[in-house]
């Protein structure tokens, strides 16, 4: 009796620690972890000048990755609260929608290549034609995720992240030094890890509609709806997250572009831990308000755990700064270490407050996307006056999120009561 007992109180505390929402948390650390090993690589590997160029098509990808989160959210959303029999046709169909946006996105950046190579002071349009073969690919997988992460398939989600990761660092290793092509390896190396991750997620094996379903116009509706307004505020997010790391790469030369993108590279593993956090967050959400349970609880302690991390690691980037950059960057970079816990903070203030607009998104309260691109278009104009140091884009930076951060605790507490 007592051994039948022990294996079953084993299993039980196995279950627990290796929960999927766990396993994803912890895969999480990996891929960032991975992911960084892959900045640091190539930051060391190539030094500040040519780092920049490395950095823009990485830029380029985290930036048509939030609008791959589009179709990743709108499909998280409508599958976890729609009816069986409307599932299978609404992802099918926003997985069309996928494919067409990332043909049409490829196109536009092809066809503006030229002019958008002059402006970013590149060597010559190939990279940039070659990263957006991805995009079509980017998006599809983009939904698949969506779909895994509605019915909390965290072990799936998880494997999908990390092929995707893995790959990139082994192609670029192997591609940069075969081809000794910094851009173009670069590029590529993108479009083979995008294929690894989408191969992972078995795009081919989303559920299929075993009715003949007609989607309603109102259902269309309310998923166009959401999906504008949710791309609206990916277009926000892009601004807020890239738009100094692309002005900074016009406005200065290649190795202080360089050197900023290094720092902002930093500085953005704030963001993306707590991003992750945001992913578990949202399916969660949506399954205890469709269940009628009460959640706020739930969203108050992600709130705690992450205001946590961040203030952790804002002091520790104001207090170890050249040990961080050397550790990570080598001595080349150290001219960016009396800025980086400015960056730290500006990224910890933007994290806490894209949680509240989150939750506002995923309840239906829209007007917070509202104020956030409202911040967002000041904050691109600020820049455009206030360039001349690292420190004054940094300081806009400050402004604005501890701005924004204060909009969006007031909206919440407004709405609080009605949600």
């Amino acid at each position: 009796m007592y051994s039948i007992a022990n294996k079953r109180n084993i299993g039980s505390l196995t279950a627990t620690l290796f929960s999927p929402a766990r396993v994803f948390m912890l895969s999480s650390m990996v891929v960032n972890g991975g992911n960084y090993l892959y900045n640091i690589m190539l930051g060391r590997w190539l030094g500040p000048g040519e780092f920049a160029v490395a950095g823009l098509l990485i830029t380029l990808l985290l930036v048509f990755s939030f609008l791959g989160m589009t179709f990743q959210i709108t499909t998280t959303k409508f599958k976890a609260e729609l009816p069986e029999t409307e599932r299978s046709p609404s992802v099918h169909w926003l997985s069309k929608i996928a494919i067409y946006s990332g043909i049409l996105c490829a196109s536009l950046l092809i066809l503006f290549s030229v002019p958008l190579s002059k402006f970013f002071h590149m060597n010559g349009i190939l990279s940039l034609c070659s990263f957006a073969l991805c995009l079509p690919l980017y998006f599809s997988m983009s939904v698949s995720r969506g779909s895994l992460q509605a019915s909390e398939h965290f072990y799936m989600l998880s494997g999908s992240y990390l092929a995707e990761m893995v790959a990139r660092i082994l192609t670029t290793i192997v591609l940069v030094l075969s081809l000794n092509i910094t851009g173009v390896s670069i590029s590529f190396s993108i479009l083979l890890s995008v294929c690894a991750g989408l191969l992972f997620t078995h795009l081919g094996r989303l559920p299929k509609p075993t009715l003949v379903y007609t989607l309603s116009p109102a259902l269309r509706r309310g998923i166009l709806t959401f999906f504008s307004v949710t791309a609206g505020y990916e277009v926000v997010q892009i601004m807020i997250n890239y738009g100094d790391m692309l002005l900074v790469k016009h406005y200065f030369d290649q190795t202080m572009a360089g050197l900023y993108t290094s720092m902002a590279l930093v500085g953005r593993m704030i963001y993306f831990i707590t991003w992750m956090v945001v992913m578990i967050m949202v399916p969660g959400i949506l399954n205890k308000r469709k269940r009628g349970e009460a959640f706020l609880g739930t969203f108050y302690q992600y709130v705690a755990y992450i205001s946590a991390f961040c203030v952790g690691t804002t002091a520790a980037s104001y207090l170890f700064p050249e040990v961080a950059v050397t550790l990570l960057f080598g001595e080349a970079y150290l001219p960016i270490a009396p800025y980086l816990w400015m960056y730290a903070l500006a990224t910890s203030l933007f994290a806490l407050a894209n949680m509240f607009i989150y939750l506002s998104l995923t309840l239906d309260k829209y007007p917070a996307v509202m104020l956030a691109a409202g911040v967002a278009v000041v904050q691109m104009a600020l820049y455009t006056e206030f360039h001349d140091s690292f420190g004054q884009i940094l300081l806009v930076q400050i402004i604005s999120m501890a701005v924004l951060l204060s909009i969006q605790m007031l909206y919440f507490i407004r709405i609080r009561k009605t949600i």
